[in-house]
């Protein structure tokens, strides 16, 4: 049962770099956004959303311990450390979502089509 929690708060811990780094990403696009809404108008609207996805995405980072505490108010806090563990080995690799977010966000503040 312990492995299984481990496991448990391993995918959680993952799924938690992933949304702080979407969070983090989009930040900055809604700070790249506001840097260019002065060339062009329809970027304020680029800029709501992207505040709007990042809160979203902070929300879920921010629920992930919640529902951290709440498995382990019921199991005794037994396999926590999986959290570390699953944020830090494999969430290290989100990091990557950051440049990308940038990228994106200077090519759609543009007026270029990104799909």
């Amino acid at each position: 049962m312990k492995f299984l929690l481990f496991l448990v708060y391993y995918i959680e811990g993952f799924m938690m770099a992933i949304a702080a780094c979407c969070a983090i990403g989009l930040a900055l696009a809604f700070f790249v956004a506001i840097a260019k809404s002065f060339r062009r108008p329809k970027n304020l609207l680029l800029a709501l959303m992207y505040c709007v996805l990042a809160f979203i995405s902070y929300e879920l980072f921010i629920g992930g311990f919640f529902l951290a505490g709440w498995i382990g108010d019921r199991t005794h806090y037994s396999g926590q450390n999986g959290i570390i563990v699953g944020a830090i080995f494999p969430g290290i690799i989100s990091l990557k979502i950051i440049p990308q977010f940038l990228r994106i966000a200077s090519l759609q503040t543009s007026g270029t089509h990104v799909e």
